[in-house]
């Protein structure tokens, strides 16, 4: 099954919305080809409880990298986004909408991000392994840095597919996403794609007496066409 992407009036609106179920706790954002992403970005909280000198400078890289890392996923968004407004009125694949120096500059920005996202969950780890104390108060949510977004499959776009996929995810202590399993679907290539975006989500892990913990949430992923 086949992607698209672009803009024009046939073109589907594509919208994330990541709500963690029953708490207060939600991160909603919307992604258009003709329009910025809006997105309720939260950081990793800056150290607010006493700590050792080393946990201090741990979690000042932490949240650093955290700070890069968000930077660089909005920063190939809105790349793309501005190439995709300048094709006005064309869809595609990537391949069929951007020159191979375009597709370029976005590989070299996806390594960028890997490298980032490899040292921001080193640092988690070395946190563990440290036995260090995150200098923040608790927290039973993991904290959602970057949702991304799902695509429609071509498949979904042309039999005009709607609606919400509800997904079980494991949030690991170390900063990865482990299982993720669909309670609600929709079929037609989309809920691969919503467990894909949920596989991409970068994440502080939930905190419980200092310490990263596992956590699981439902989330869901909308799919709307305008």
């Amino acid at each position: 099954m086949s992607k698209q992407i672009g803009v024009g009036s046939k073109l589907p609106v594509w919208r994330f919305i990541v709500v963690v179920l029953g708490s207060a706790v939600t991160v909603a954002g919307r992604a258009a080809p003709a329009q910025e992403a809006i997105v309720k970005r939260m950081g990793v909280p800056a150290a607010t409880r006493p700590c050792s000198e080393d946990e201090a400078g741990w979690w000042s890289q932490l949240k650093a990298t955290a700070d890069e890392t968000t930077a660089a996923y909005f920063s190939k968004d809105e790349a793309i986004r501005k190439r995709i407004a300048e094709r006005k009125g064309r869809t595609g694949s990537m391949e069929e909408l951007f020159s191979p120096e375009e597709l370029a500059e976005f590989a070299k920005l996806d390594t960028e991000i890997v490298n980032l996202r490899n040292r921001f969950q080193a640092l988690l780890s070395e946190g563990e392994d440290k036995s260090y104390k995150a200098p923040v108060p608790d927290n039973i949510h993991p904290v959602l840095l970057y949702t991304g977004r799902p695509d429609y499959t071509e498949e979904a776009r042309t039999k005009k597919i709607q609606g919400d996929v509800r997904l079980r995810v494991e949030f690991r202590a170390d900063g990865t996403v482990g299982l993720v399993s669909i309670t609600r679907g929709l079929g037609f290539g989309l809920d691969e794609e919503a467990t894909e975006a949920m596989r991409r989500i970068l994440f502080l892990p939930a905190i419980k007496e200092g310490k990263f913990v596992v956590q699981y949430q439902t989330l869901e992923a909308s799919f709307n066409l305008r």
